[in-house]
Order: C-alpha cells, then sequence, then structure tokens
C-alpha cells in the first residue's frame, strides 16, 4: 500500500479515538422504583435504514431475583428503560418502552412468594433479555395525517406540512429542516426534521391523501403510489444525534450525492489485516466522518442477473400526458399520436451497450418505476468497524468507500448507508459495528 490512501489512513489511526473512554449504565423503571442494573453484559442496536422505522435495540443484563419477582415482573405491562452512554463530556440518556423477551416460569411459586425482595436478592439473580422500542416512535406510530386532497401542490410541499409545526429553518444539505412537536406522555418534545431535496418537483393539481395513513407511513405513500418523490426508493427513520432527536427522509439508493453533500461519510479498506487491532478508528475532519475498516469484507452482487432479467432502462405511458401531448387537431382532422405519451429512462455504461427496456404500462409515477432499476444497480459491501461511534452516523448518509488496487491505483465507490449492527460489550467496555453500504456495481453509471 502506498500513496495517498496510505496517507489518510495513517492519519487517523494517530489520532485519539474518544470512544474508548465511553461506557453504558442501565436503569430499569416501573411505576414504584428505578432499579440500577450493574451486571450488564451486552447492548447490540440495529439501525436499519431501509426497511424499519427507529432503532432495535437488545440488552442482556442480570438483575436481582428479588427485584425481578417483586417489581419488574408484576410491572412488566407498562416498564420503561434508560440507556446512559457516559462519555467523557456528558452522559447521553435515552429512554424506551421495556419489553421482556425470556419468559422466566415459575416465578409465581412458594419459594419466590414467600421471601422478602431482599432475600431474593441476596439468593439468585435472573438474566434478562428485553427489547427497547424508542417510546416517540410509539407515539408516532399512532398519529395519523390530516386526510383529504392537496390543491397546487407539490410531495415536498405536503411533506412539510404534514410533518411540520413552526417555522421552516432552511439549513446544511438538506433544504428544508424544522422542528416539529410530538407529545410524549404529557411533555410536548421536540423532533427536528430533515427532508432530503426530493426529485419529483411536479406541481400536482390535486393530491389525495385517504383516511387511516399515518404519520410514519406518509412518506412510502407519496412514493408508492401515483407520486414518488426520490429516483432510488425512500427511506424514513428517527433516531437521536447526541441529545436530539431528529425524523429523516431520504433516498435509499443515489451513488451522487456524496458530490453534492457536506455531511458525510469515507471508509478506508486496507488491503491487509495490520490495522484490523488498532483502537484509533476513525477521525472527524468538519463534516467529514472518515474510518479505518476491518480487513474483512462481504459483498453481496448478483453480478448482472437482475439487470438482464429485469432490463436496465423502461418505458412507461404516462396517463398525465393523454390529453396535452398526443392529439393534434389538423385540418379539421384530429390526429392521434400514440408515441407522444409514451416516457422513459434507462441506466447509462454498460460496456456491452445492451440497454434493454421492459414496457411497465401506464403509470404517472415514473420515480418508482426508475427506483428499481437504480435498485438493481448496486451492490451490498458488508464492512467491519471497531471501536465505533454509531451515533456519528445518519439514516441516508452519503458514503464513499476507498480502496488501493494495484493496477488502476486508488478506487473510489459512492453510494448510500443502509444499516448499521453495533454491539456493545461489557466485558471490555468496547463497541464494534457492521455496516451495510450500497454501492454502485462496477462499469455502471447512473442516470437515473
Amino acid at each position: 500500500m502506498g500513496g495517498l490512501i496510505q496517507l489518510d489512513i495513517e492519519e487517523i489511526y494517530k489520532t485519539p479515538n474518544p470512544s474508548i473512554e465511553n461506557e453504558y449504565d442501565i436503569i430499569v423503571h416501573t411505576k414504584d422504583d428505578d432499579i440500577g442494573i450493574s451486571m450488564i453484559e451486552s447492548i447490540e442496536i440495529m439501525r436499519d435504514y431501509n426497511t424499519n422505522l427507529a432503532d432495535y435495540v437488545v440488552v442482556n443484563f442480570s438483575m436481582g431475583a428479588g427485584d425481578f419477582v417483586k417489581e419488574l415482573q408484576p410491572n412488566r405491562d407498562n416498564a420503561e428503560i434508560s440507556i446512559i452512554r457516559v462519555t467523557k463530556d456528558e452522559d447521553i440518556v435515552t429512554r424506551y418502552k421495556l419489553i421482556l423477551l425470556n419468559n422466566h416460569g415459575g416465578v409465581y411459586s412458594k419459594h419466590y412468594l414467600t421471601k422478602t425482595r431482599d432475600e431474593l436478592n441476596n439468593e439468585e439473580t435472573f438474566k434478562i433479555e428485553a427489547q427497547c422500542l424508542p417510546i416517540e416512535m410509539e407515539v408516532m406510530r399512532s398519529t395519523y395525517v390530516n386526510s383529504g386532497i392537496y390543491t397546487d401542490t407539490t410531495v415536498k410541499d405536503i411533506l412539510i406540512t404534514e410533518l411540520y409545526q413552526g417555522d421552516q429553518d432552511i439549513t446544511g444539505d438538506n433544504p428544508s429542516t424544522s422542528k416539529s412537536k410530538l407529545v410524549v406522555g404529557s411533555v410536548a418534545k421536540d423532533i427536528e426534521v430533515d427532508i432530503r431535496e426530493p426529485h419529483n418537483d411536479t406541481l400536482y393539481r390535486h393530491v389525495e391523501v385517504p383516511t387511516g395513513v399515518k404519520l410514519v407511513d406518509l412518506p412510502a405513500y407519496l412514493q408508492e403510489t401515483s407520486y414518488g418523490v426520490y429516483n432510488g426508493h425512500i427511506g424514513s427513520y428517527l433516531q437521536y444525534m447526541g441529545t436530539d432527536l431528529l425524523f429523516w427522509v431520504y433516498p435509499l439508493y443515489n451513488s451522487s450525492l456524496f458530490a453534492e453533500s457536506e455531511k458525510k461519510l469515507i471508509i478506508y479498506y486496507p488491503e491487509n489485516d495490520k490495522f484490523d487491532h488498532i483502537t484509533n478508528t476513525y477521525k472527524q475532519v468538519g463534516d467529514t466522518l472518515r474510518i479505518i475498516a476491518n480487513s474483512d469484507i462481504n459483498i453481496i452482487d448478483d453480478g448482472e442477473n437482475r439487470l438482464i432479467d429485469t432490463g436496465v432502462g423502461l418505458v412507461q405511458a404516462d396517463p398525465n400526458l393523454l390529453l396535452t401531448r398526443n392529439v393534434e387537431v389538423k385540418d379539421e382532422e384530429v390526429i392521434f399520436n400514440s408515441e407522444e405519451h409514451l416516457t422513459g429512462t434507462s441506466a447509462k455504461g454498460r460496456r456491452d451497450n445492451i440497454n434493454r427496456t421492459h414496457y411497465v404500462g401506464n403509470t404517472s409515477n415514473l420515480f418508482k418505476n426508475r427506483s428499481e432499476i437504480l435498485k438493481n444497480m448496486m451492490a451490498i459491501y458488508q464492512l467491519t468497524w471497531n471501536y465505533c461511534d454509531i451515533d456519528l452516523l445518519f439514516p441516508g448518509m452519503p458514503v464513499r468507500y476507498t480502496y488501493e488496487d494495484e493496477k488502476v491505483g486508488i478506487v473510489e465507490c459512492d453510494g448510500i448507508l443502509q444499516s448499521v449492527y453495533a454491539r456493545y460489550n461489557k466485558k471490555t467496555d468496547t463497541t464494534s459495528a457492521i455496516l451495510n453500504i450500497a454501492i454502485l456495481k462496477p462499469y455502471m453509471e447512473q442516470g437515473v
């Protein structure tokens, strides 16, 4: 390895890693008590930006038998848990609804019922596995949008109307960023809403949103029905960034966002395992996070299979153009041109110049069909990031994967972060993560 990539990697591993000093604490809450947990085994966090709406968190710990039998078990339908991330500068507390995943049968036996809480705590401990549900997402799941017909509007305007409350604040990479109020219990909580600029800027005469569409489902409804939002499918996700809670709306597949964005991720892939066990694995440079990945990599790529099956282009008949572009009156005769209302798109850059297209029928949503083409042009790169800080990552984050090839030199592949799985090990007080990234396949060029 040599050249620029070596210099970048050396700069990272010579930078002290602040996350090494981070630890986690847990407090279990019932209606009558707050129980501190000292015997933590692990905390697993799954952030699937592709299919989920919020974090899937699983904690494993042990607690005194008395605390479980006398306090947690009787209140398991309304228990909560706080996960406290202890950093050098501050303690970041996130509170969740607690769902027990393992069933401790026999806790109602005479042995447990006749002894006090302290006696049981002194006798034995119970191993607990529990899921932590974001309380704010539970509230959002039960919130419905205002159904009806929106006139003279864009999909962006509808998202802003429903997701925002208060003034819009146009900042950063995304031109729509503001705060919304969400009432959790009796507390009004600020949620910052971050919408990546939609590809669809059509001004619609009317857009119908039927009764029963939930707030968290609105982005997907607009993407999948008659309208469309992005060319690369759509994701929406609720996530804390430090102490700030954000709801994100973003495309899932787009190799051009890296060049267009300020906040982004660069991953350096070393050619050997020399850097697999170093502790200094990342460096924040302005708005750019630079990390060194483990030398183990898994690439999920079906080659040309999907592109050959489905084609790299599409043609569709747009009903919106039937009365505007395919009829001409000439010499008192109405001339109908069936080709004028056909629209299409195709991927670029296949070296064999075979760009097979398929007809998708009558539909006004070209964005949904373009998304399928773009998805088929992507491969999934799965990488490991040791001694990580996943709170520096966010939904829809643009990524550049960089490595050195002996024939062509430095290779840079751009894509979008799809998911993060992280595990905190209490024994070692370390956190490692697996990142999944959708990257444009080699020799393909994004044309949609």
